[in-house]
C-alpha cells in the first residue's frame, strides 16, 4: 500500500515530482521532527577542551528538545549472504577476481569472555589466511595474488577471500585454494606454523601502543566509530593490553583448527559452485553462511 504523498515528501510531492509552491513551513517542520529528530546521540571530542564549557554548550543546545520515542528503533541488519555463486561484470577492471565470501551473525562484545572469544576467531581465521598465502608461494599458482579481509557490517560478521589471476587459470586457482582450505580443515596448521604466527603475534603486540601513538586522528575516530557501530564495549588501554598480553598464552593449534573448519568447508562449497562460471572480468564465489 502506498503512502499519502505528504509522507513521503515534507512539501506533499511525490518522489520524482517538482516540489509544490509555496512550500508549507509548518509541514516542513513537522516532517523533519518525525522522521529525522534522532534518539540518540554519541559526541567524540578530540583534542583539548574545556569540559565544563562543552558540556555547558551541549545543555543549551539539545534541552530545548522534547518528546520520546513510543516504538523502540529498528536495528538496520542485512539478510545472510545466499549460497549461490554470482557473476558480476566490470569493464574497468584489469583483472579477473573470484571472491569466496562467508558471514555469520555479529554477537555485540560486551564483556573479557566474548572478546577473548572473538580474539580466537580472528586468530583462526589469519591463521587461515597465512597457511594459504604460504603454500600459494610454493605453488605453481604463485603468480596469482590473494587478498583477505573481514568486516562487520549491520549485525553480519563478513569474511572473503580475494583471488586476483587470469581468466585461464581461475579453475585451477580455485581448486588449489579449495584443496588447502580443505586441509587446513582436516589437519590444522603444522607445529611451525602455529610457532610463527604465534611469534609474529607477539612482536605485533609489543609495537601496538608505539604504533598507536603514532596513528594518525582520524584513523583513530574512525576504528573508534567503527567499534561503536559494532557494539564493541569500551575498555580502557591499559585493560586491553593486559588482556591481549594475556591472550597467545591460552591459544594453541586445535583453537587454530577448530576456528578454521567453518571457513574451509565454506571454501569447498564455494569452489565446487564457482568453477563452473569461468567468464566475465569479476568472478565472485558467495559461499553462504558458516
Amino acid at each position: 500500500m502506498a503512502l499519502p504523498a505528504e509522507r513521503l515528501h515534507p512539501a506533499g510531492a511525490r518522489p520524482g515530482q517538482a516540489v509544490k509552491r509555496p512550500v508549507n513551513l509548518e509541514q516542513l517542520k513537522d516532517f523533519y521532527r518525525q522522521w529525522y529528530t534522532p534518539d540518540m546521540m554519541t559526541l567524540y571530542v578530540v583534542g583539548r577542551v574545556d569540559s565544563r564549557s562543552l558540556s555547558e554548550q551541549i545543555n543549551k543546545t539539545f534541552s530545548p528538545l522534547s518528546g520520546k520515542r513510543e516504538t523502540p528503533a529498528t536495528m538496520p541488519t542485512l539478510a545472510p549472504l545466499a549460497p549461490q555463486p554470482v557473476s558480476l561484470m566490470n569493464e574497468a577492471i584489469q583483472q579477473d577476481m573470484l571472491s569466496i565470501m562467508w558471514d555469520t551473525p555479529w554477537q555485540p562484545i560486551r564483556d573479557s569472555q566474548q572478546l577473548s572469544r572473538y580474539w580466537r576467531s580472528d586468530l583462526a581465521r589469519e591463521a587461515l589466511f597465512w597457511h594459504l598465502q604460504r603454500a600459494l608461494e610454493k605453488s605453481p599458482q604463485k603468480d596469482a595474488q590473494l587478498g583477505f579481509d573481514c568486516r562487520v557490517q549491520y549485525q553480519r560478521s563478513q569474511c572473503a577471500i580475494h583471488l586476483n589471476t587470469g581468466n585461464a587459470n581461475l579453475k585451477s586457482a580455485l581448486e588449489f585454494v579449495a584443496t588447502e582450505m580443505a586441509a587446513v580443515r582436516d589437519n590444522g596448521l603444522s607445529q611451525q606454523e602455529f610457532d610463527d604466527l604465534l611469534a609474529q603475534k607477539h612482536d605485533q603486540l609489543s609495537k601496538l601502543f608505539a604504533t598507536y601513538a603514532r596513528t594518525d586522528t582520524d584513523v583513530l575516530m574512525s576504528q573508534r566509530l567503527r567499534s561503536q557501530q559494532s557494539g564493541v564495549v569500551d575498555i580502557s588501554p591499559e585493560m586491553y593490553q593486559k588482556l591481549r598480553q594475556a591472550f597467545p598464552g591460552v591459544a594453541d593449534a586445535g583453537v587454530v583448527a577448530s576456528g578454521a573448519e567453518t571457513a574451509a568447508v565454506a571454501g569447498r562449497h564455494a569452489g565446487a559452485a564457482a568453477a563452473e562460471r569461468r567468464s566475465g572480468n569479476q568472478h565472485e564465489a558467495a559461499a553462504g553462511r558458516l
